[in-house]
């Protein structure tokens, strides 16, 4: 079903409520409504705009709605009992609602067999996690945990870090902060170009700041590495939010070490854990455990049958 309505904006913009008859779940579509005609702005032009007119809280990072522009995905979404929202004149589609596991899940996922895309998938959690816990492991290690480390890497990183006259948190936080920066000037460069002045930007910058004595190879490789995990994470608003645990953790592990970093991921976790994207938990279908035939943290075979996403609570399946 499609449900033209007004957006709420004086630029008398229409959009669309999409979702699937006895499949998606009626409250969960009353309460798509319910957001959408609390709008009254003076103009809506963007889906962006829209998702955060919608969500329920306003200061969290993660993005709460999935945002798309392929018409496959939406596709797949609306028949799992999701609701699609289209607005005029934009070119992607607001799906909700979204859980941790559809933002850092692919189309491609589905395309590919069974073993290569479980391979493809945890290949990308692990670099997701690698660029989130990485930095911050690597400082407590370094100064609170000495001994965890052997002494042929202890010497090296000293011997790396023998000129240079930043701390070892405030040289990782400048690093991180540059490469944000590069990037940032890569998109908005257009084109060809824009890949070519992240790449030449990053080694210049890199190779300049060595030189100067301002960071260390070791802080360098360390960065690199977190930058390519980053790059795993297919949805962007995602990437940005997993750069706000990142500096979390490494300034926990600043000033408390491994147990620091500890706890700050304990804290996340309950923060993750209480987030709901309209009513449904963040990090369903893994907390709270669902009934969901298919596992979360790789991808299931395909079968014969009607497999139910069964967190959005969908109704019943037509025949």
């Amino acid at each position: 079903i499609c449900s033209f309505r007004h957006a709420g904006g004086r630029n008398n913009v229409r959009l669309v409520v999409a979702y699937r008859e006895g499949v998606a779940n009626e409250s969960l579509v009353m309460e798509v409504k319910r957001r959408i005609a609390r709008i009254d702005v003076e103009m809506l032009l963007s889906t962006g705009t829209l998702e955060q007119l919608t969500e329920a809280r306003p200061y969290c990072p993660l993005p709460q709605a999935l945002t798309t522009e392929r018409p496959d995905r939406t596709a797949a979404y609306l028949m799992q009992g999701h609701v699609a929202v289209l607005l005029e004149g934009a070119p992607f589609a607001l799906i909700a609602p979204a859980t941790l596991f559809a933002l850092l899940s692919s189309p491609e996922d589905s395309y590919l067999r069974q073993p290569i895309g479980t391979i493809v998938r945890l290949v990308r959690y692990f670099g997701g996690l690698l660029s989130i816990l990485m930095p911050a492991y690597f400082i407590a290690l370094c100064l609170h945990h000495q001994g965890m480390l052997s002494g042929e890497v202890l010497s090296t990183v000293t011997a790396a870090r023998r000129m240079v006259f930043l701390p070892l948190p405030v040289e990782m936080i400048f690093m991180l902060l540059i490469f944000q920066l590069v990037r940032e000037a890569g998109l908005s460069v257009p084109g060809v170009l824009g890949q070519s002045v992240g790449i030449i930007g990053g080694l210049i910058m890199g190779q300049a700041a060595v030189s100067a004595n301002i960071v260390s190879t070791v802080v360098l490789i360390i960065v690199a590495l977190t930058g390519l995990g980053n790059f795993t994470i297919h949805d962007y608003e995602t990437q940005l939010a997993a750069s706000y645990f990142r500096l979390a953790l490494v300034l926990a592990a600043w000033t408390g070490g491994l147990l620091g970093v500890t706890v700050a991921l304990f804290l996340s976790l309950c923060y993750l854990g209480s987030l709901k994207s309209y009513g449904v938990p963040f990090l369903a279908p893994l907390s709270p455990k669902t009934y969901a035939r298919g596992p979360a943290l790789v991808r299931g075979r395909v079968e014969n049958g009607h497999e139910k996403t069964d967190y959005v609570n969908p109704g019943r399946r037509p025949v």
